[in-house]
Order: structure tokens, then sequence, then C-alpha cells
């Protein structure tokens, strides 16, 4: 057996735990928006990672921010 996952759909409010290393955004190119606003309010030396869903592969990049 693997880990317990939550998983959150869209709602008016929702709060990024303070004390998690890291937080998964997962979407389509409609939710970067959102993502990064919520990023945004990620203490170092927390990270965000982002998977999204792009309609043509040639859009697609792999990118580490620090």
């Amino acid at each position: 057996m693997g880990d317990d996952v939550d998983l959150l759909g869209p709602r008016g409010k929702i709060g990024l735990d303070p004390l998690a290393d890291w937080h998964l955004f997962i979407g389509d190119t409609a939710s970067l928006g959102s993502f990064y606003r919520l990023a945004e309010s990620i203490e170092v030396p927390g990270r965000a990672i982002f998977i999204v869903e792009v309609d043509d592969m040639n859009d697609a990049v792999t990118a580490t921010f620090a």
C-alpha cells in the first residue's frame, strides 16, 4: 500500500499547508493563473510542482526555479 492522497476540487478558499516541503498542482493551461497565485504564497524552502496538460507537445516545458 502507498501513501494516502487528499484531493481537492474547485472551491472558494484553498489553504496551503505551511509546513509542507512541496505542493503539487495539476490541471490544464487554464489553471496556470491560479497555480501561480497560490505558489506565490509558499514560503522558502517550500516548492511548487506544476503538472499541466498542453494541447501541443511543442508547448511542453520542464523548468526548475529557485
